[in-house]
């Protein structure tokens, strides 16, 4: 089925629109890059990008239905999510 063009206009709308608004991973890139130079930021930009690949291959092979259906896990990572925000890291500058 083809899509009307009235729709597919929205939806390529809508795309481009999403394209131009930078995200929290554009924010953290050039936060790290200003405050301790390019090296740090191709760094996370590098981080950024495998973490990417990763999560996109466990979805594609259906790890992440798998982990949202055990409650337990859901749990942990819940708990795990929380530990970061109390407890910052100590490598952190705060001052």
């Amino acid at each position: 089925m083809i899509p009307s063009s009235a729709a597919l206009l929205l939806f390529v709308s809508a795309a481009l629109l999403l394209l131009v608004i930078p995200g929290p991973a554009v924010f953290y890139i050039v936060g790290r890059s200003i405050g301790y130079g390019r090296s740090a930021g191709l760094v996370s930009a590098l981080g950024i990008a495998v973490g990417s690949i990763v999560h996109t291959a466990a979805a594609a092979v259906g790890l992440s239905a798998l982990l949202s259906y055990l409650e337990f896990v859901s749990d942990a990572d819940g708990d795990a999510e929380c530990s970061v925000l109390l407890f910052p890291s100590p490598a952190r500058n705060c001052t």
